[in-house]
């Protein structure tokens, strides 16, 4: 046997022996607690990644869930049309940057859901939103979440104040 090989044995040998004693110092049931418990942490994480992947997006309190809705003439393609006579004329044209900014802010959308207190302030008046509504919110409101993570499906969740009116 070379040097190698019996420092291994060697080693393997001590384990085994430290196990041996940890699994006598225990009492009676630990180990198969132990492994119960492992298990019911990983059936936990299992369930949360499982919800994350098909659970449905609800808003809580006085917040409103929002899916987004892309505009049908985007601003880049009105201001190019009349964005010449308009400086002509003496007004102040947007620049690339502010342009860019007002893209990412979308601000209109259909309500999916509602909490349980929202547009509930003002008390015995009313809802005048509801859900399937398109709405017309405050162009930065809310947080906007993906869901399920990786999907590209986009949601704004926000207070009921940044919601500043409905079409109809």
């Amino acid at each position: 046997m070379s040097e190698n090989q019996d420092l291994a044995k060697r080693f393997d040998n001590m384990v085994e022996r430290e196990e041996a004693e940890q699994d006598a110092n225990l009492p009676p049931g630990a180990r198969d607690r132990e492994e119960a418990a492992i298990n019911a942490a990983q059936a936990v994480f299992d369930a949360a990644r499982n919800l994350m992947a098909t659970g449905m997006l609800q808003a809580v309190g006085y917040r409103v869930v929002v899916k987004p809705i892309q505009a049908i003439l985007t601003l880049e393609e009105a201001q190019a049309e009349v964005a010449p006579t308009l400086a002509e004329a003496g007004f102040e044209v947007k620049s690339e940057a502010e342009r860019k900014r007002e893209e990412h802010g979308e601000n209109h959308g259909v309500i999916i859901h509602l909490g349980p207190t929202a547009f509930d302030r003002l008390g015995g008046v009313p809802l005048w939103a509801d859900v399937g509504d398109t709405v017309v919110y405050s162009r930065y409101a809310g947080t906007a979440v993906e869901h399920p993570p990786g999907s590209g499906n986009k949601y704004q969740i926000m207070n009921d104040e940044d919601i500043f009116g409905k079409i109809i």
